[in-house]
């Protein structure tokens, strides 16, 4: 049996995430696919079992507000920060290039 996949999460997202009102997550560079997941929250060691239901990829540049508010951020310019805290400043081959990542 394959090893299955993680995807990292803020320690703040555990709230939403366990009784399933957080069901997306944006992402750069970190390809998914469907399939069991375990979802991990900050430090934790103790993982969140669940199943990715759904790849999209998309340009960055596309991001809806829909789409950052579904990611649980109060818009679009939210999610781009938090994106920004994370990684190397945005570039061109990041608007290019994300996934919109849906669990179960």
């Amino acid at each position: 049996m394959e090893p299955a996949q993680t995807l990292h999460f803020h320690p703040d997202d555990r709230a939403a995430v366990q009784p399933g009102e957080k069901r997306t997550i944006i992402r750069w560079q970190e390809p998914s696919q469907p399939g069991p997941v375990e979802l991990y929250f900050g430090d934790d060691p103790q993982p969140l079992a669940a199943q990715i239901t759904q790849v999209e990829p998309f340009p960055l540049a596309a991001l809806t507000e829909a789409q950052a508010q579904a990611d649980g951020f109060a818009d679009r310019a939210e999610l781009l920060a938090r994106l920004r805290s994370f990684t190397i400043p945005i570039c061109r081959r990041m608007l290019r290039s994300a996934w919109c990542i849906s669990v179960c």
